[in-house]
Protein backbone atom coordinates (compact mmCIF):
# COMPACT_ATOMS: atom_id res chain seq x y z
CA UNK A 1 0.00 0.00 0.00
CA UNK A 2 2.79 2.45 1.18
CA UNK A 3 4.37 1.55 -2.07
CA UNK A 4 2.03 2.45 -4.53
CA UNK A 5 1.36 5.76 -2.43
CA UNK A 6 4.78 6.36 -3.44
CA UNK A 7 4.74 5.39 -7.23
CA UNK A 8 1.47 7.75 -7.44
CA UNK A 9 3.65 10.48 -5.56
CA UNK A 10 6.30 10.12 -8.38
CA UNK A 11 3.92 10.16 -11.13
CA UNK A 12 2.61 13.50 -9.73
CA UNK A 13 5.59 15.21 -9.40
CA UNK A 14 7.01 14.02 -13.21
CA UNK A 15 3.44 15.28 -14.68
CA UNK A 16 4.09 18.56 -12.75
CA UNK A 17 7.97 19.01 -13.44
CA UNK A 18 8.23 17.70 -16.85
CA UNK A 19 6.67 20.97 -18.83
CA UNK A 20 8.86 23.11 -16.83
CA UNK A 21 11.37 20.92 -17.62
CA UNK A 22 10.49 21.00 -21.45
CA UNK A 23 9.70 24.77 -21.72
CA UNK A 24 13.35 25.74 -19.91
CA UNK A 25 14.68 22.98 -22.59
CA UNK A 26 13.29 25.15 -25.39
CA UNK A 27 15.86 26.93 -27.73
CA UNK A 28 15.92 30.76 -26.87
CA UNK A 29 15.44 32.80 -30.31
CA UNK A 30 17.90 36.19 -30.34
CA UNK A 31 17.75 38.92 -32.53
CA UNK A 32 20.10 41.75 -33.49
CA UNK A 33 19.39 44.49 -35.74
CA UNK A 34 21.49 46.49 -38.33
CA UNK A 35 21.57 49.40 -38.36
CA UNK A 36 20.83 50.48 -35.03
CA UNK A 37 19.68 54.19 -35.52
CA UNK A 38 19.12 56.07 -38.99
CA UNK A 39 16.68 58.08 -41.20
CA UNK A 40 13.68 57.32 -41.44
CA UNK A 41 13.46 55.18 -44.91
CA UNK A 42 15.96 53.00 -43.47
CA UNK A 43 15.97 49.86 -44.30
CA UNK A 44 16.64 47.67 -41.39
CA UNK A 45 18.58 44.03 -41.22
CA UNK A 46 16.98 41.30 -38.57
CA UNK A 47 18.93 38.73 -38.07
CA UNK A 48 18.28 35.91 -35.88
CA UNK A 49 19.20 32.61 -34.38
CA UNK A 50 18.24 30.08 -31.99
CA UNK A 51 15.24 28.99 -33.73
CA UNK A 52 14.17 25.00 -34.05
CA UNK A 53 15.94 23.72 -37.60
CA UNK A 54 13.52 24.69 -40.75
CA UNK A 55 10.82 26.31 -38.08
CA UNK A 56 8.75 28.72 -39.39
CA UNK A 57 9.62 32.57 -37.72
CA UNK A 58 7.51 35.63 -37.53
CA UNK A 59 9.20 38.88 -37.28
CA UNK A 60 7.40 41.45 -35.25
CA UNK A 61 7.41 45.46 -35.33
CA UNK A 62 6.06 48.23 -33.17
CA UNK A 63 6.69 52.05 -33.47
CA UNK A 64 7.62 54.01 -30.25
CA UNK A 65 7.38 57.07 -29.10
CA UNK A 66 10.21 56.77 -26.34
CA UNK A 67 12.34 54.70 -24.79
CA UNK A 68 9.73 52.96 -22.05
CA UNK A 69 7.62 52.12 -25.45
CA UNK A 70 10.46 50.39 -26.85
CA UNK A 71 11.46 48.18 -24.17
CA UNK A 72 7.75 47.07 -23.85
CA UNK A 73 7.13 46.21 -27.26
CA UNK A 74 3.29 46.82 -26.86
CA UNK A 75 0.91 46.28 -29.83
CA UNK A 76 3.63 44.80 -32.31
CA UNK A 77 2.52 43.23 -35.68
CA UNK A 78 3.86 41.01 -38.02
CA UNK A 79 5.58 42.37 -40.80
CA UNK A 80 7.27 39.04 -42.19
CA UNK A 81 7.47 35.43 -42.16
CA UNK A 82 10.47 33.35 -42.61
CA UNK A 83 11.73 30.00 -42.56
CA UNK A 84 15.04 29.27 -40.40
CA UNK A 85 17.90 27.63 -41.69
CA UNK A 86 18.88 24.10 -40.79
CA UNK A 87 21.61 25.77 -38.33
CA UNK A 88 17.99 27.56 -36.31
CA UNK A 89 19.17 30.84 -38.42
CA UNK A 90 17.19 33.65 -39.73
CA UNK A 91 16.96 37.11 -41.49
CA UNK A 92 14.58 39.87 -42.68
CA UNK A 93 14.48 43.26 -43.94
CA UNK A 94 11.93 46.18 -43.25
CA UNK A 95 11.70 49.41 -43.84
CA UNK A 96 11.50 51.93 -40.76
CA UNK A 97 9.13 54.90 -42.06
CA UNK A 98 8.03 57.19 -39.56
CA UNK A 99 4.76 56.92 -39.00
CA UNK A 100 4.00 60.71 -37.56
CA UNK A 101 6.35 63.15 -35.95
CA UNK A 102 5.96 61.90 -32.87
CA UNK A 103 7.40 59.04 -33.26
CA UNK A 104 10.59 58.28 -32.53
CA UNK A 105 11.75 54.57 -34.35
CA UNK A 106 10.49 51.02 -34.10
CA UNK A 107 11.07 47.69 -31.39
CA UNK A 108 11.72 44.43 -33.52
CA UNK A 109 10.97 41.38 -32.03
CA UNK A 110 11.04 37.57 -33.23
CA UNK A 111 8.03 35.08 -32.75
CA UNK A 112 6.87 31.35 -33.18
CA UNK A 113 3.53 31.55 -33.80
CA UNK A 114 2.11 28.24 -33.03
CA UNK A 115 -1.56 27.75 -32.45
CA UNK A 116 -2.43 26.30 -29.11
CA UNK A 117 0.56 26.26 -27.25
CA UNK A 118 2.80 29.40 -25.63
CA UNK A 119 4.41 31.79 -28.09
CA UNK A 120 8.13 31.83 -27.07
CA UNK A 121 9.59 35.12 -28.55
CA UNK A 122 13.04 36.34 -28.71
CA UNK A 123 14.76 39.50 -27.06
CA UNK A 124 13.36 43.22 -27.85
CA UNK A 125 15.81 45.29 -30.09
CA UNK A 126 15.23 49.20 -30.65
CA UNK A 127 15.75 51.15 -33.95
CA UNK A 128 16.13 54.92 -33.52
CA UNK A 129 15.71 57.64 -35.89
CA UNK A 130 18.27 59.58 -36.20
CA UNK A 131 17.98 62.13 -39.46
CA UNK A 132 21.78 63.27 -38.63
CA UNK A 133 22.55 59.70 -39.56
CA UNK A 134 24.21 57.92 -43.23
CA UNK A 135 22.91 54.82 -44.04
CA UNK A 136 25.13 53.11 -46.63
CA UNK A 137 22.91 50.65 -48.53
CA UNK A 138 26.78 49.30 -50.10
CA UNK A 139 27.75 47.84 -46.37
CA UNK A 140 24.51 47.21 -44.28
CA UNK A 141 25.55 50.12 -41.51
CA UNK A 142 25.22 53.66 -40.62
CA UNK A 143 27.58 56.54 -39.25
CA UNK A 144 26.30 59.23 -36.69
CA UNK A 145 26.86 61.44 -34.72
CA UNK A 146 30.58 62.62 -33.92
CA UNK A 147 31.66 60.04 -36.22
CA UNK A 148 29.51 61.22 -39.19
CA UNK A 149 31.26 65.33 -38.88
CA UNK A 150 35.13 63.11 -38.28
CA UNK A 151 34.38 61.39 -41.51
CA UNK A 152 32.63 64.01 -43.90
CA UNK A 153 35.47 66.77 -42.45
CA UNK A 154 38.42 64.68 -42.82
CA UNK A 155 37.98 62.77 -46.35
CA UNK A 156 34.67 60.68 -46.71
CA UNK A 157 35.01 57.99 -49.15
CA UNK A 158 38.00 58.79 -50.55
CA UNK A 159 39.94 58.26 -47.81
CA UNK A 160 38.44 56.14 -45.19
CA UNK A 161 35.62 54.23 -47.59
CA UNK A 162 32.53 52.75 -46.28
CA UNK A 163 31.27 52.07 -42.80
CA UNK A 164 32.09 48.05 -42.23
CA UNK A 165 30.23 47.67 -38.49
CA UNK A 166 27.99 49.85 -36.69
CA UNK A 167 29.92 51.81 -33.38
CA UNK A 168 30.26 49.29 -30.59
CA UNK A 169 32.30 49.28 -27.51
CA UNK A 170 35.30 47.40 -27.95
CA UNK A 171 38.74 46.37 -26.11
CA UNK A 172 41.68 48.20 -28.18
CA UNK A 173 45.02 46.45 -28.58
CA UNK A 174 46.08 49.36 -26.10
CA UNK A 175 43.76 48.08 -23.22
CA UNK A 176 41.28 50.86 -23.27
CA UNK A 177 37.68 50.34 -23.50
CA UNK A 178 36.33 52.42 -25.82
CA UNK A 179 33.34 53.35 -28.72
CA UNK A 180 34.75 52.31 -32.05
CA UNK A 181 33.78 51.88 -35.73
CA UNK A 182 35.51 49.92 -38.60
CA UNK A 183 35.69 51.50 -42.00
CA UNK A 184 37.26 49.56 -45.08
CA UNK A 185 40.64 51.71 -44.38
CA UNK A 186 40.48 52.58 -40.43
CA UNK A 187 39.32 52.59 -37.36
CA UNK A 188 37.82 55.55 -35.58
CA UNK A 189 38.03 55.45 -31.62
CA UNK A 190 35.79 57.67 -29.65
CA UNK A 191 38.07 59.25 -26.42
CA UNK A 192 35.39 62.16 -24.90
CA UNK A 193 37.98 63.00 -22.10
CA UNK A 194 39.70 64.68 -25.54
CA UNK A 195 39.07 68.29 -26.26
CA UNK A 196 38.03 68.60 -30.35
CA UNK A 197 39.70 67.38 -33.35
CA UNK A 198 41.20 65.17 -30.89
CA UNK A 199 37.97 63.69 -29.11
CA UNK A 200 38.02 61.01 -31.92
CA UNK A 201 41.67 59.30 -32.96
CA UNK A 202 42.41 56.89 -35.20
CA UNK A 203 43.89 53.68 -35.13
CA UNK A 204 47.42 51.90 -35.35
CA UNK A 205 45.89 49.91 -38.05
CA UNK A 206 48.92 49.74 -39.80
CA UNK A 207 51.36 48.63 -36.53
CA UNK A 208 48.55 46.05 -35.03
CA UNK A 209 48.71 44.44 -38.90
CA UNK A 210 52.20 44.01 -39.04
CA UNK A 211 52.31 43.13 -35.58
CA UNK A 212 49.85 40.43 -36.50
CA UNK A 213 51.90 39.40 -39.43
CA UNK A 214 54.27 38.52 -37.19
CA UNK A 215 56.62 41.72 -37.89
CA UNK A 216 56.14 44.08 -35.12
CA UNK A 217 57.66 47.99 -36.51
CA UNK A 218 60.10 47.88 -33.55
CA UNK A 219 61.47 44.64 -35.32
CA UNK A 220 61.91 46.36 -38.46
CA UNK A 221 65.37 47.96 -39.30
CA UNK A 222 65.85 51.80 -39.94
CA UNK A 223 67.14 52.99 -43.52
CA UNK A 224 71.13 53.32 -43.84
CA UNK A 225 69.97 57.02 -43.58
CA UNK A 226 68.39 60.12 -45.47
CA UNK A 227 67.24 59.92 -49.13
CA UNK A 228 68.43 62.86 -51.15
CA UNK A 229 64.84 64.63 -52.25
CA UNK A 230 63.28 62.45 -50.15
CA UNK A 231 60.80 63.40 -46.14
CA UNK A 232 62.98 61.58 -43.70
CA UNK A 233 61.15 60.95 -40.60
CA UNK A 234 63.44 60.52 -37.95
CA UNK A 235 61.28 58.93 -35.21
CA UNK A 236 61.77 55.71 -37.16
CA UNK A 237 64.48 56.50 -39.52
CA UNK A 238 62.46 55.50 -43.01
CA UNK A 239 62.35 58.04 -45.84
CA UNK A 240 59.42 58.75 -47.94
CA UNK A 241 59.81 59.61 -51.21
CA UNK A 242 58.12 60.49 -55.02
CA UNK A 243 57.73 57.56 -57.49
CA UNK A 244 57.81 60.10 -60.32
CA UNK A 245 58.55 63.72 -60.64
CA UNK A 246 55.95 65.45 -58.24
CA UNK A 247 53.74 62.69 -57.54
CA UNK A 248 53.93 59.30 -54.83
CA UNK A 249 54.03 58.58 -51.62
CA UNK A 250 56.07 61.67 -50.18
CA UNK A 251 53.36 64.23 -52.05
CA UNK A 252 50.21 62.11 -50.90
CA UNK A 253 51.38 62.04 -47.28
CA UNK A 254 52.46 65.68 -47.48
CA UNK A 255 48.91 66.60 -49.68
CA UNK A 256 46.19 65.01 -47.32
CA UNK A 257 45.60 65.27 -43.38
CA UNK A 258 43.17 65.76 -41.00
CA UNK A 259 41.42 69.29 -40.80
CA UNK A 260 42.94 70.99 -37.57
CA UNK A 261 42.50 74.40 -39.17
CA UNK A 262 46.13 75.26 -40.53
CA UNK A 263 47.20 77.07 -43.42
CA UNK A 264 47.10 74.02 -46.16
CA UNK A 265 47.93 70.48 -44.92
CA UNK A 266 50.32 70.49 -42.07
CA UNK A 267 53.20 68.47 -41.24
CA UNK A 268 50.94 67.75 -37.61
CA UNK A 269 47.58 67.08 -39.91
CA UNK A 270 49.42 64.80 -42.03
CA UNK A 271 50.83 62.86 -39.05
CA UNK A 272 47.94 62.69 -37.71
CA UNK A 273 46.03 60.59 -40.58
CA UNK A 274 48.70 58.62 -41.57
CA UNK A 275 51.47 58.34 -38.81
CA UNK A 276 55.16 57.89 -39.02
CA UNK A 277 56.34 55.33 -41.69
CA UNK A 278 57.22 51.87 -40.37
CA UNK A 279 59.05 50.15 -43.18
CA UNK A 280 60.97 51.57 -46.64
CA UNK A 281 59.05 51.00 -49.90
CA UNK A 282 59.70 48.14 -51.25
CA UNK A 283 57.56 44.94 -53.52
CA UNK A 284 54.88 43.36 -52.30
CA UNK A 285 51.94 40.82 -52.99
CA UNK A 286 48.31 42.72 -51.99
CA UNK A 287 45.45 41.03 -50.93
CA UNK A 288 44.22 41.04 -54.77
CA UNK A 289 47.12 38.96 -55.58
CA UNK A 290 48.96 41.96 -57.07
CA UNK A 291 52.53 42.95 -56.71
CA UNK A 292 52.97 46.36 -56.17
CA UNK A 293 55.44 49.01 -54.40
CA UNK A 294 54.03 49.58 -50.69
CA UNK A 295 55.22 51.43 -47.74
CA UNK A 296 53.54 51.17 -44.40
CA UNK A 297 52.62 53.57 -42.24
CA UNK A 298 51.39 53.62 -38.80
CA UNK A 299 47.57 54.43 -39.70
CA UNK A 300 47.36 53.48 -43.00
CA UNK A 301 49.60 51.33 -46.13
CA UNK A 302 50.28 53.04 -49.38
CA UNK A 303 50.25 51.40 -52.95
CA UNK A 304 52.06 52.67 -55.78
CA UNK A 305 49.59 51.81 -58.95
CA UNK A 306 51.80 53.29 -62.23
CA UNK A 307 49.29 52.08 -64.45
CA UNK A 308 46.06 54.38 -62.70
CA UNK A 309 45.39 57.60 -63.62
CA UNK A 310 47.21 59.97 -61.48
CA UNK A 311 44.89 60.47 -59.06
CA UNK A 312 44.98 57.04 -58.15
CA UNK A 313 48.77 56.36 -58.52
CA UNK A 314 48.34 56.14 -54.68
CA UNK A 315 45.53 53.97 -53.18
CA UNK A 316 45.45 53.23 -49.48
CA UNK A 317 45.13 49.52 -48.05
CA UNK A 318 41.66 48.85 -46.79
CA UNK A 319 43.10 48.00 -43.15
CA UNK A 320 40.40 48.01 -41.26
CA UNK A 321 38.61 45.27 -43.75
CA UNK A 322 41.93 43.31 -43.30
CA UNK A 323 42.32 43.66 -39.67
CA UNK A 324 38.08 42.56 -38.90
CA UNK A 325 39.21 39.47 -41.03
CA UNK A 326 42.06 38.58 -39.27
CA UNK A 327 40.22 39.31 -35.86
CA UNK A 328 37.48 36.42 -36.96
CA UNK A 329 39.89 34.16 -37.96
Amino acid sequence: MAGNVLRISMVILLLLVLPAISASAQQEMTISIEPQEGPPGTIVTIHGEGAPPNADVSILTAPFSDEIDCLAGRGASVVAQIRADESGRFSATHEAVQLNMDQRGYTYLAKRLIPETPQPQSNLECFTFNPNARFFPETGHTISGRFLSYWEDNGGLMVFGYPLTEAHLETTSSGERLRVQYFERQRFERHRENPRPYDVLLGRLGAELLTLRGTPPETIPPAPGPVPGCLYVSETGHNVCNQEPGRGFMTYWQSHGLDFGDPGVSYRESLALFGYPLTEAYLETNSSGDSVLTQWFERARFEWHPNNPDEFKVLLGRLGAELLEAQQR
